[in-house]
């Protein structure tokens, strides 16, 4: 995913690129901030990947505080800022929030739509601490690697509907690679992980595929 390991990553900071999507993180040491710009085709899935794995990595430091915060789109020279968590919380009790900085009430879920690939922010604890739930990025890429080297485009499309994901346009699109990506990344959300496995058995005896089903029973 580094763009050019050579000048495109350094000390603090990395360009990632995926799907025509480019990703640059950069760390500020003395503020103790990560920020993350997105821009292409597929800005809201990288989010996705990207905020899940930051999870993944706060969470194996015990006691570790932190805050992740979605910026305003408020044509403001200073950007409001809006907590993930208090965003969650009014977009599950139907409350609007306000930009401290534009100072316009704005919908919570629209906010959160714009990081997150899902219809509703909706992700339980249970489901959280389910292993599924705590799917890496690094296992997402294994994973679709294996899959884009096993099965047709019309075998996918065949586990999209064996599972009811939906996909958009999924007659026209032929691209494995995004296919893949993006039923991982649904199956993750709908906690179908080890559905997912059982029916790709039932289309192949490959052992590419077969090995992960022991990680993700249904």
């Amino acid at each position: 995913w580094i763009e050019d390991e050579r000048r495109r990553a350094w000390r603090y900071g990395a360009v990632l690129n995926h799907h025509n999507t480019r990703a640059e993180i950069i760390e500020d040491r003395d503020r103790r901030e990560l920020s993350i710009r997105l821009v292409g085709d597929n800005c809201r899935d990288m989010a996705t990947v990207l905020m899940d794995e930051m999870d993944t990595i706060h969470g194996r430091f015990k006691d570790l505080e932190f805050k992740t915060l979605i910026p305003c789109q408020c044509e403001n020279k200073q950007q409001g800022m809006f907590d993930v968590k208090k965003l969650k919380k009014a977009a599950d009790e139907g409350q609007p929030v306000q930009c401290q900085e534009c100072f316009k009430m704005l919908d919570a879920g629209l906010i959160l739509k714009g990081v997150s690939a899902g219809e509703k922010w909706d992700r339980r604890a249970a489901v959280k601490q389910n292993k599924a739930a705590s799917l890496s990025l690094r296992q997402i890429l294994e994973i679709q690697q294996d899959f884009v080297a096993v099965f047709t485009v019309d075998e996918l499309k065949i586990l999209y509907l064996e599972l009811d994901i939906d996909s958009g346009d999924l007659d026209h699109n032929k691209d494995r690679d995004k296919l893949v990506f993006t039923l991982l990344k649904l199956c993750k959300e709908k906690n179908k992980l080890g559905q997912l496995f059982k029916c790709a058995e039932e289309l192949t005896d490959n052992e590419k595929v077969l090995k992960w089903k022991k990680d993700f029973p249904a």
